[in-house]
């Protein structure tokens, strides 16, 4: 008896070690080696075109997808490679890709709509909106969310199998079930005093949104965001419904490559859980960069870095929602705003040049950690775009 107790026993530990750390015990195994690369269009026809066939070539991307618009109107897009490396589907210009956190740029355009509208004020406190966030002992704002400034922890630990919060697997009915896996966690600073990048900080604002605008955060997002700028392919990366032209995702290492384990984005839709196209992301830049969609004192409001407390500008040059920087072309100084974004077996490069009227994504089924070329490829794109056509 006792030993059938210590071998049920250990049979138990097993099974819940291997519930709660999977990602990392199944990952050396599956691997398979990549098929022959898919043909590449004549190079001639584009810089921009050669460019994504030399880097597809390489062999590190299942496939490339890109498109860039000039004043709110693609003007130049191309796919290369496979949407799924198994059956050796090719993937289209209206494959999905999972955006990761170019998804706060998506949340970000709903926000400043909501903001245009007066429905949302984003330096009330969020217990103006919603009433299910605990007390911190300090008033929490929209635009602290929205910034990072608000101490919102990030992904981590949790008590869920697997055991990190960035390979979640539950789903998640509404944001507010998906705010209560964080909401109890202490804040990791007085809000507006610091900086600290958290997925769940808008998750919390998306929750915000729901009590502005009136409705579900999904719903609102299609309403005022998708439909009118006609993202097709703008979607939650939600497993519970059939899929439409998502890409087949991966994990791509040494020539090698196995299918990303599977994930329910459920928990972050605001901060890293939707899927687009290209295009879709390249005309939701344009409706930024353009006069008509938005306002320009909201516009502007939204791509400003954001102070801390103390006078200093935020450490990473954080705006609402959105990174601000300058990059160089030609010895010239030019401003862009970018955002990112990675997730399982999926990336996405997303930068716009306001100045110029262009907004320029690129997307992969092949999840990228770390620093690495594929985060440069909007700004390269970009850049060729602006050499091709003269641009001082």
């Amino acid at each position: 008896m006792r030993k059938i107790f210590w071998a049920a026993l250990g049979i138990t530990i097993c099974f819940a070690a291997y519930l709660l750390f999977r990602p990392l015990i199944v990952w050396p195994f599956g691997w398979q080696a990549l098929p022959e690369k898919a043909a590449s269009a004549p190079t001639q026809s584009h810089p921009a075109t050669a460019f994504l066939n030399n880097q597809y070539a390489t062999g590190r991307y299942p496939s490339l997808s890109a498109a860039i618009s000039i004043d709110g109107k693609i003007v130049w897009s191309h796919t290369q490679g496979y949407a799924d490396l198994k059956t050796r589907t090719l993937a289209t210009p209206q494959s999905q890709y999972r955006i990761g956190s170019s998804s706060k740029a998506v949340n970000a355009t709903l926000a400043a709509i909501l903001v245009s509208q007066n429905k949302l004020d984003l330096d009330k406190p969020i217990t103006s909106y919603i009433n299910y966030f605990p007390d911190k002992g300090h008033p929490i704002t929209t635009r602290q969310l929205l910034s990072h400034t608000a101490g919102i922890r990030h992904y981590g630990m949790c008590f869920c199998a697997p055991i990190w919060d960035y390979e979640n697997t539950r789903h998640f009915d509404t944001v507010r079930d998906a705010v209560g896996t964080f909401s109890d966690s202490p804040l990791l600073f007085d809000p507006g005093t610091g900086f600290s990048y958290s997925s769940y900080g808008i998750v919390l604002a998306s929750g915000v949104m729901e009590g502005a605008g009136g409705d579900t955060y999904l719903n609102l997002i299609q309403e005022h965001v998708a439909a009118p700028l006609d993202l097709a392919g703008l979607k939650p990366d939600d497993r519970t419904i059939a899929n439409d032209h998502r890409a087949r995702f991966y994990e791509v290492k040494n020539g090698n490559y196995r299918d990303a384990l599977p994930t329910d984005d459920s928990i972050k839709w605001a901060g890293g859980g939707f899927v687009a196209t290209p295009q879709d992301l390249a005309k939701l830049g344009g409706a930024w960069i353009g006069n008509e969609f938005l306002p320009a004192n909201v516009r502007d409001t939204f791509w400003t870095p954001q102070p801390l407390k103390d006078g200093t500008i935020n450490p990473q040059n954080y705006a609402l929602g959105w990174r601000v920087g300058e990059i160089d072309l030609d010895g010239k100084k030019i401003r862009v705003i970018h955002h990112n974004g990675t997730a399982k077996g999926s990336s996405s490069s997303f930068m716009l040049f306001p100045d110029y009227g262009m907004a320029v994504s690129v997307m992969t089924n092949r999840g990228i950690q770390g620093r690495e070329p594929f985060q440069d490829f909007a700004k390269e794109l970009g850049l060729l775009m602006l050499k091709a056509d003269g641009a001082d």
